[in-house]
């Protein structure tokens, strides 16, 4: 069967003691990609090294995370392509795999997460190609093996770890076709790169979030000027000297132009309500579920 979606996953913090992680999957209609690729990759081409969340720090960072998203953002709109991400929080005790990121747990919630994408987000009779990046501890063949095979009912309140029926799940009517996964070097796939900064961002908005919010409700209110460098915002004293390094300003700034171009077409991303990126609406084209809360 023809491919007619492909999907491009990463994940941020899965390895690190910081205790919000997260997964993202980039998922698009094949159709575009190529068009896709060749926006996108002469921008990445501007960044030294491989484009990574890790990395940002700077204005030319900004700028280029800042072009990608606007070409993102019209073929999300033209209903071309989607953002999901999953963010946890490892010290939330309803989940025993949430106690420290466990392989086992990033096996789990890749597969909940794709299991939503392929099921319920492109419609039925889809054919999928996935790429993971090739760092994750993901075993391809068992992971397309749950897919095939997946139960809503059965596995509907397994997330973070209960037990599910395994006969059920061997029943369930398939809805989807997986033609092809695998894992890839993300140095040589570029929208796995892609999907590093927004994993990388999402799992940020939540470990940051003190930071984030305070400077959102004063240091954010700064604009631009001509050369792009952000001014403090008239009739608010004390702000100009900020004590946020280069690199958290940076970040800041282009979670908050994430965030606000997703409420230009009212999609419901927020930074307030869970102290960090969250989705309030899961048919969003950039879904940030956060699973705390």
């Amino acid at each position: 069967m023809k491919t007619t979606y492909l999907a491009f996953s990463d994940e941020s913090s899965h390895t690190t003691s910081d205790r919000f992680g997260s997964i993202a999957v980039l998922n698009i209609k094949a159709s575009i990609r190529q068009e896709l690729e060749n926006y996108i990759i002469p921008l990445i081409e501007k960044i030294p090294n491989e484009y990574k969340w890790e990395k940002f720090k700077n204005k030319e960072y900004f700028d280029t995370s800042k072009g990608i998203f606007d070409e993102i953002f019209n073929q999300a709109v033209n209903g071309y392509m989607r953002i999901d991400t999953i963010i946890w929080d490892s010290e939330d005790t309803r989940y025993y795999r949430n106690k420290t990121n466990y392989d086992s747990k990033l096996r789990i919630l890749l597969y909940l997460r794709l299991r939503d994408i392929l099921s319920n987000r492109w419609g039925a009779n889809t054919n999928w190609e996935i790429y993971i990046d090739n760092q994750h501890q993901i075993d391809c063949d068992q992971l397309k093996g749950f897919l095939k095979h997946y139960s809503v009912n059965s596995l509907g309140e397994t997330i973070f770890g209960k037990e599910y029926d395994m006969w059920e799940l061997m029943q369930a009517p398939i809805k989807f076709q997986i033609n092809k996964i695998c894992q890839v070097d993300s140095n040589e796939e570029p929208l796995i790169q892609v999907a590093d900064i927004f994993a990388g961002m999402s799992a940020y908005s939540h470990n940051k979030s003190d930071d984030l919010l305070e400077w959102l409700n004063f240091d954010g209110l700064q604009h631009p000027d001509v050369r792009g460098n952000f001014q403090p915002a008239l009739g608010l004293p004390g702000i100009e000297k900020s004590r946020f390094t280069g690199r958290e300003l940076w970040r800041f700034r282009f979670i908050k132009y994430v965030q606000e171009k997703c409420g230009v077409k009212k999609y419901q991303v927020s930074l307030n309500s869970k102290r960090g990126l969250h989705t309030f609406d899961p048919k969003s084209p950039f879904n940030f579920f956060f699973t705390g809360e």
